[in-house]
């Protein structure tokens, strides 16, 4: 289906425009013509996406998914012999501490309670009780559509000379980060949520203080060591082959963020989206709710809970037939006994497009009472 839109948080709506810089003919990755004068202005971008200018942080685009580079973030900044606070909200938070285990890392997972972000002081007792190298934070968990506050805990870790590692799959280029202010070493994303670009490339930031430890750490792999990412930065190349649409794609959007809609009106435009969908939950919808508290709803994903009757598949095969793919939450919430689906407003996504998906999923709850 053509016009099929991607209801979901993640991948997402890709504006044509994008879609058409996919079809861009291949160029040689070892070209000195053709391979800087795409990386170099990606770089840029990012730096000013993050608000990193004149600052010694190093950018990372990998050819794989956002997992990837979290992965690569325990490798390449934690050794063998030291342990990770990995602070869960959800399913990215335990993604987190699934990865160190899986690096041979040792790993202690703080857990909150579905629809909360984290205590400040509940992590600093943490910090004051054991000693470690390394804090993971989920900054935006796609799972409940809840904010965490990243810069509050990196502060407190910074106190207890712990590493920061973030992970903004479902926030960066929609909701501001200021990567540098907020005491951030290694951060990372992907560009099938706010970027509004098709999966296959992940993007990141790592601290001059991250990338020393880098040269430390031992057994970090080759495909995502931070060192080869920086000696490629230097002569504006990739370590490794890239996915060259994807490069396109990237440059291409990161050019309309910046320098044509402008960071501050995506992320108001983001703002705004929220608030349509946080409004349309109070309009005569039995049992709807917001899942998390205001002042922690994200402005990406929107997770709303609802009662357990609402038949979540009728609606999902019938926003099929009219052209959406729609979210009926994270399932692992329901054995917790939250019933919940998720509303994405990230990346390119209109008021236009929302509005008649909202309308749609009315009449089909109306039809189906």
């Amino acid at each position: 289906m053509s016009d099929f839109k991607l209801m979901i948080p993640g991948p997402v709506y890709v504006r044509p425009e994008v879609l058409n810089v996919m079809s861009s003919i291949p160029w040689g990755h070892r070209d000195a013509v053709e391979t800087p004068k795409r990386m170099k202005p990606i770089r840029e971008n990012l730096k000013k996406l993050l608000y990193l200018e004149n600052s010694d942080y190093e950018i990372i685009v990998s050819s794989s998914s956002g997992t990837g580079l979290m992965e690569a973030a325990i490798l390449n900044c934690v050794a063998d012999d030291e342990s990770v606070l990995c602070i869960s909200i959800g399913a990215f938070g335990d993604l987190w501490h699934k990865i160190v285990e899986s690096c041979g890392k040792k790993a202690v997972k703080a857990s909150f309670e579905p629809g909360n972000a984290a205590d400040p002081q509940v992590i600093e007792r943490y910090l004051k009780d054991e000693n470690f190298s390394a804090v993971t934070i989920t900054h935006n968990e796609t799972s409940t559509g809840v904010v965490n506050p990243v810069k509050e805990i990196a502060d407190i870790a910074k106190k207890y000379d712990a590493f920061v590692m973030v992970d903004a799959v479902s926030s960066m280029a929609g909701i501001p980060i200021s990567v540098n202010e907020w005491n951030i070493d290694v951060i990372v994303a992907s560009t099938q949520k706010c970027f509004g670009l098709p999966p296959g490339l992940a993007v990141g930031a790592v601290s001059g203080e991250a990338m020393k430890k880098s040269e430390m750490v031992k057994r970090k792999g080759t495909y995502f060591n931070f060192l080869s990412f920086r000696d490629s930065n230097a002569k504006d190349q990739t370590p490794t082959t890239p996915n060259e649409a994807l490069i396109d794609t990237l440059n291409f959007q990161l050019n309309y963020i910046i320098n044509e809609e402008g960071l501050e009106n995506r992320f108001i435009r983001h703002s705004k989206l929220a608030n349509i969908v946080r409004d349309w939950i109070g309009k005569d919808h039995q049992g709807f709710k917001l899942f998390p508290s205001y002042d922690v709803a994200s402005d990406t994903v929107t997770c709303i809970q609802h009662p357990p009757e609402l038949d979540k598949n009728s609606i999902k095969s019938q926003l099929r037939e009219k052209g959406y793919l729609f979210d009926g939450g994270y399932k692992k919430l329901v054995a917790k006994g939250y019933h919940t689906f998720r509303v994405p407003t990230m990346g390119d996504m209109t008021e236009d497009i929302l509005n008649e998906y909202l309308s749609h999923i009315d009449n089909i709850i109306k039809k189906n009472d």
